[in-house]
């Protein structure tokens, strides 16, 4: 039975902060079938809260809104203020199998300490219905940083992949553009076909080398935006 709301499933206003939604396994939410925004953070003054390892999937608005004003983008630097500060998400691609690699990048304060959480979705975009795992990472004195992550968690071809980031005072992101799994391919043959699917699109790619041995490995990514 869907039971949400006829508005927001969640909103954080008049400058409430320092509020914790999920955060483990043992305490996450299923966030879901509301008519607006799953988490809504609307003040300026609402910062510091973590929305965190809960499941959140097929309401009207975004997962996560920060502003209750739609997707929010990325700024350089994430010096921009706002509801959770205006928290930058990750920028990331993926390639599915049996573990799931993630390839990566973050633009927000420089020399933090971030925590990225996973997540697939079944279908949609800009939610985390599927909580998949969490890893650290670390920008540099610009601010930047990029990875590489392989995790032992499987994923199929076609599963709709997001991320938030975290910062260390609890704030945490919107929802990432949403990024669409694709197969590991392996080439072993020299002149190897194969055929590619993402989504609704096709292509074909062939192999060809010279004197060279061993098995290729290709990786392919579609984006949703």
């Amino acid at each position: 039975m869907d039971l949400g709301n006829g508005v927001e499933g969640v909103l954080i206003s008049l400058n409430a902060a320092s509020n914790q939604i999920g955060g483990s396994i043992a305490l996450a939410n299923t966030i879901a079938f509301n008519a607006a925004a799953g988490v809504s953070i609307s003040d300026l003054g609402s910062v510091g809260n973590s929305i965190r390892v809960n499941s959140i999937h097929s309401n009207a608005g975004l997962g996560i809104d920060l502003g209750g004003d739609g997707v929010t983008p990325n700024d350089l630097g994430d010096v921009d203020t706002g509801p959770n500060n205006l928290q930058n998400f990750p920028v990331f691609s993926t390639v599915a199998g049996a573990t799931t690699h993630v390839l990566g990048s973050l633009n927000s304060t420089p020399s933090t300490t971030f925590t990225i959480d996973l997540y697939a979705n079944t279908s949609g975009d800009g939610e985390g219905e599927i909580y998949l795992a969490s890893f650290e990472v670390t920008t540099d004195p610009t601010g930047n940083v990029s990875f590489v992550r392989t995790l032992n968690v499987p994923t199929v071809g076609g599963q709709i992949i997001t991320a938030t980031a975290t910062d260390p005072g609890g704030n945490t992101s919107e929802f990432s553009l949403a990024t669409e799994t694709v197969q590991e391919l392996l080439g072993t043959q020299d002149n190897d076909h194969f055929l590619i699917e993402a989504g609704t699109s096709t292509g074909e790619i062939q192999v060809t080398r010279t004197n060279q041995q061993g098995t290729a490995v290709f990786h392919f990514t579609s984006s949703r935006i």
